[in-house]
């Protein structure tokens, strides 16, 4: 017999459900996600550190979960919403149900949702703090979600990256190793394991460092290039990685990508600010 839940929204909205994967509580910023397939590399991202996702497509799950569709070493996701999800998933590497999956790693998720509901709800009101709760009211979700910290005060980016330096040997599939075994170093503020697979697979020698590298500890490994990666929260926390990438401007070739696109920006004097709501997905319109 399903196991009700609800998810509860920092306006008071109440959207009631069944509860799948772990049997607890969560609270993070809601953000929605338009993506068809790909559900376990937007589970394993850590630029959704922190925060509860909440999928369009309405149904999650139908080819189970592989040991190689991962972008990072766990879930980074505090939840997961969706309408439905699959119980008997098909795929010839699968190793276990996406139910089973965010269980094992005590991810709190709740089906049985309108997501699309809720999606309009963020883009009408812009994203917003919340909760999914099982074995307890919404009121009493509701009561403590008032008193956890709001998602942009707090630094993601110290809780996902590596806490040491390693070398990535894995290179993606169909790349033409072009590249001459270009030295390229990655600033890990929560990098997604794809990007170091391309640049491996274009014939760069890759090695990431931790997020609390110093630009000395950059540079003295003269690289031909460094590439800030992606991460979750808001760069206006993270002025320590604004300082160090200044240290490093007009000495190595530096590349951002979201995140690190952000402290590349910072680093060049220009400002940031939050939209109403970020539009994730694979099918972004022109």
């Amino acid at each position: 017999m399903a196991t009700k839940a609800f998810l509860i929204l920092e306006d008071g909205s109440i959207y009631p459900g069944e509860s799948f994967g772990y049997k607890g509580e969560t609270y993070g910023e809601v953000v929605f996600n338009t993506s068809m397939t790909g559900y376990q590399e937007i589970l394993t991202d850590p630029s959704y550190a922190g925060q509860i996702v909440v999928s369009t497509y309405p149904l999650l799950g139908n080819y189970g979960i592989t040991s190689t569709n991962i972008e990072s070493s766990k879930i980074q996701v505090s939840g997961y919403v969706v309408r439905q999800y699959c119980e008997e998933p098909s795929h010839t590497k699968i190793t276990e149900t996406i139910n089973e999956y965010l269980d094992t790693q005590e991810i709190v998720g709740i089906s049985e949702i309108d997501t699309r509901a809720v999606t309009r709800k963020i883009r009408s009101k812009g994203v917003m703090m919340g909760a999914i709760a099982v074995d307890m009211s919404p009121e009493q979700a509701l009561q403590q979600l008032k008193n956890k910290p709001s998602y942009d005060e707090q630094n993601f980016v110290q809780t996902v990256s590596a806490n040491e330096r390693y070398r990535w040997m894995e290179a993606g599939l169909g790349y033409d190793p072009i590249a001459g075994n270009l030295r390229i170093l990655v600033s890990d503020y929560g990098l997604k394991y794809n990007i170091l697979r391309i640049l491996k697979g274009k014939g760069c020698d890759v090695e990431v460092f931790p997020s609390s590298a110093t630009s000395d500890d950059l540079l003295t490994e003269n690289p031909d290039g460094i590439l800030l990666s992606p991460g979750p929260g808001d760069p206006e926390l993270l002025d320590h990685l604004v300082s160090t990438t200044k240290d490093i401007l007009g000495k190595i070739p530096v590349m951002g990508i979201c995140l690190g696109n952000q402290i590349l920006a910072k680093s060049l004097g220009a400002q940031t600010y939050k939209l109403k709501f970020g539009h994730r997905g694979a099918n972004h319109p022109v």
